[in-house]
C-alpha cells in the first residue's frame, strides 16, 4: 500500500533514514548502523524475525530498553509515513466498488503494529497478514496460501505490489492474479481509471 514518506525536515525514503532519526533523538552514536546490523544478524539465523527480537539484541549491545526502543521506532515510523497519493486513490476507488481489501506483508512488525501504522495513514483494511506472525513469507507463496485458508475456495485474489519476486512471482505461485506497481512516489503520472479496469 506504499505508506512511506512524509516530508518533515527531510524526505525519508529508506528504513535507515528512520534509524538515523532515532540516532539523532537518542544521541547514540552509531545507532543507525547498529540497528541495520542487528536485523541482518538475526536474519542470518532465521528468515522471519520480529521487532522485539531486534531490540532484544540492541538491548544487549547498546543497553536500549526493549519496550522503549520498540515504542520509539514505531512512533517515528508514524511521523514519517503517509499514504502514497496514487495508491490511496486506488484504495478509495476499490472501497467504493465494495471490494474486500487486505494487506499482506513481509515485515518484522506484528499485525497490530501494522494496523496502527496503516490507520495513521487513513487505511482501513479488512484483514492484515504479516510474515513474522506466521513464520513464512510471500516469496514462495506460503503466506498467500495461509491467507487463502480464511476465504471461500472460489475467492479471486489480485495482489498489488512492488517486489517482482515476493509480490508477483510468489503470488502467482499461490494462484493469484497480480499487478506490479513500481515503488516510487513519483510514479503518480498514471491515472487510476486507466489501470482499474481489471480489478
Amino acid at each position: 500500500l506504499h505508506v512511506r514518506s512524509r516530508r518533515q525536515r527531510q524526505m525519508c525514503i529508506r528504513d535507515r533514514d528512520v534509524f538515523t532519526i532515532l540516532e539523532n533523538e537518542w544521541k547514540i552514536n552509531g545507532f543507525a548502523i547498529a540497528r541495520q546490523k542487528a536485523e541482518r544478524k538475526l536474519r542470518e539465523k532465521k528468515r522471519e524475525i520480529t521487532l522485539y527480537s531486534i531490540y532484544e539484541l540492541l538491548h544487549e549491545k547498546l543497553g536500549i530498553e526493549i519496550k522503549e526502543g520498540i515504542d520509539k521506532e514505531l512512533e517515528v515510523e508514524k511521523k514519517v509515513c503517509f499514504a502514497n497519493p496514487y495508491m490511496f486513490s486506488i484504495y478509495c476507488e476499490l472501497k467504493k466498488r465494495g471490494k474486500r481489501l487486505i494487506a499482506i506483508s513481509d515485515m518484522y512488525i506484528s499485525e497490530k503494529q501494522m494496523r496502527d501504522l496503516l490507520q495513521s495513514c487513513n487505511y482501513q483494511l479488512d484483514n492484515i497478514y504479516i510474515s513474522c506472525d506466521f513464520g513464512v513469507g510471500k516469496t514462495e507463496g506460503k503466506l498467500q496460501n495461509i491467507v487463502k485458508q480464511d476465504f471461500p475456495s472460489d475467492t479471486k485474489f489480485i495482489h498489488i505490489g512492488d517486489n517482482k519476486i515476493a509480490d508477483i512471482l510468489g503470488s502467482k505461485e499461490a494462484g493469484w492474479n497480480t499487478w506490479y506497481y513500481p515503488n516510487t512516489v513519483s510514479y503518480t503520472h498514471l491515472r487510476a481509471h486507466e489501470t482499474l479496469s481489471d480489478l
